[in-house]
């Protein structure tokens, strides 16, 4: 990767795959913490993709208060929720409504959406298609 011909975006889009295989044989090596850190320090953009459970238990994301306690009473209880990927002084960020149950809103959409009338939205309910 020290050839000139890298430089070239152009280039790199061509050849993207030999880039790609590269960069997986290179980073086995490093746990990812090492990497980001190692990316941090030489300012480039850089972050680690997880799952929902490492998520969940990443102890920046905890830190920082990311996650938000969302109550669902028609469910008798609560669930973890991202909260905003911000955090700014003065303007808080809140969760204003909890999100919809599955199903919800779907004779809304038939409606609203695609047009259907109350005869055609009962009719699918009846026939179990929603």
């Amino acid at each position: 990767l020290a050839d000139p011909r890298w430089e070239d975006v152009g280039y790199r889009a061509e050849h993207a795959e030999h880039l790609f295989d590269v960069l997986d044989e290179w980073v086995k090596d490093y746990e990812c913490n090492e990497l980001l850190e190692r990316a941090q320090a030489l300012r480039q953009p850089y972050a680690i993709v997880q799952g929902p459970e490492a998520m969940l238990k990443d102890e920046q994301l905890n830190a920082r208060g990311f996650f938000v306690e969302v109550e669902h009473p028609e469910l008798g209880r609560t669930f973890r929720y991202p909260g905003a990927p911000y955090l700014f002084n003065g303007t808080p960020w809140r969760v204003r409504r909890r999100p919809p149950l599955l199903g919800e809103h779907t004779s809304e959409i038939l409606r609203d959406e695609l047009g259907l009338e109350p005869a055609e939205i009962a009719a699918l309910y009846a026939q179990g298609i929603v």
